[in-house]
């Protein structure tokens, strides 16, 4: 249950905002580089 309510806060939050987009440009950055070495 505090896992729970404590992800509630954090969504709620726009650190939590910042951090999934910085999350998600690594991610897409990591992908973009695992591409280029493959090719």
């Amino acid at each position: 249950m505090l896992l729970l309510e404590k992800e509630g806060v954090v969504q709620r939050s726009p650190l939590r905002r910042g951090m999934a987009t910085y999350w998600l440009l690594k991610g897409e950055k990591q992908a973009g580089q695992n591409c280029s070495s493959t090719t």
